[in-house]
């Protein structure tokens, strides 16, 4: 995890524990292309936005600290669309999965999906969860990764 944090910091991502809001974040870690980090957040009933950077590493041996940022966006969803979202991550039982499935590959894409949700009158904690899948098989939590992923692409259609 330390690796993930130092890239994080590198590109001026938030630590998602010290966040008083609802966050999701999903680092999709490419082979041979860029890199790319989405992060869905809400802050309350009328906020959610969706951010999304584009980064390479600029090094051979992959130092985090050395990510460099090649583009930055953000884009509304809304209400409907949030939902949509969450339905999928529920769906997929992504707060029961282990973090780690041990199945791992030379090329391909490594999904690493965090979620934060603040802490609520009912529970005095945040609640933390990540998952890593190294090319996840089709299913609902390829598709709620897939999800903020196909949102971009289309919301770049638009503009």
């Amino acid at each position: 995890m330390k690796y993930m944090t130092d890239l994080y910091l590198s590109l001026k991502e938030p630590i998602l524990s010290d966040l008083e809001y609802e966050c999701y974040r999903l680092t999709l870690h490419k082979s041979f292309k860029n890199s790319m980090i989405f992060r869905l957040d809400r802050k309350g009933d009328d906020y959610h936005k969706l951010v999304v950077k584009e980064y390479k590493t600029d090094s051979k041996d992959g130092d985090p600290n050395k990510a460099l940022l090649i583009n930055e966006k953000s884009f509304d969803l809304t209400i409907s669309e949030f939902k949509e979202f969450k339905n999928l991550i529920n769906q997929s039982y992504y707060w029961t999965l282990k973090f780690w499935d041990e199945q791992t590959g030379f090329d391909g894409n490594t999904y690493v999906l965090e979620a934060l949700l603040p802490w609520t009158r009912n529970n005095n904690k945040k609640k933390y969860h990540c998952v890593v899948r190294w090319e996840p098989y089709e299913g609902s939590f390829k598709q709620a990764c897939e999800y903020l992923v196909e949102h971009y692409n289309k919301a770049l259609l638009k503009k």
